[in-house]
């Protein structure tokens, strides 16, 4: 399927293969597994630093999406 016709993605962004390219967005950054009871918290965090208009944007929009009901039925149609 073509993430770029589907309505339920936005701001897709493809990745660059190439070496020079690979700078992380947030380099200061751990990575850890997150469970649904605190997801909210870390996108909070997330949003809280985040200076760039794209990331704040999309980060409102998932949080938006989060609150708009109970987790497990997130995504259904």
């Amino acid at each position: 399927m073509d993430l770029n016709g589907d309505l339920r993605h936005h701001d897709i962004v493809p990745f660059d293969r190439s070496v020079e390219m690979r700078d992380r967005l947030y380099p200061h950054w751990d990575m850890e597994r997150v469970g649904a009871d605190g997801i909210r918290a870390v996108l909070q965090d997330a949003l809280a630093s985040a200076e760039n208009d794209s990331n704040i944007a999309s980060l409102r929009r998932i949080l938006e999406h989060l609150n708009s009901g109970p987790l497990d039925t997130l995504g259904r149609s």
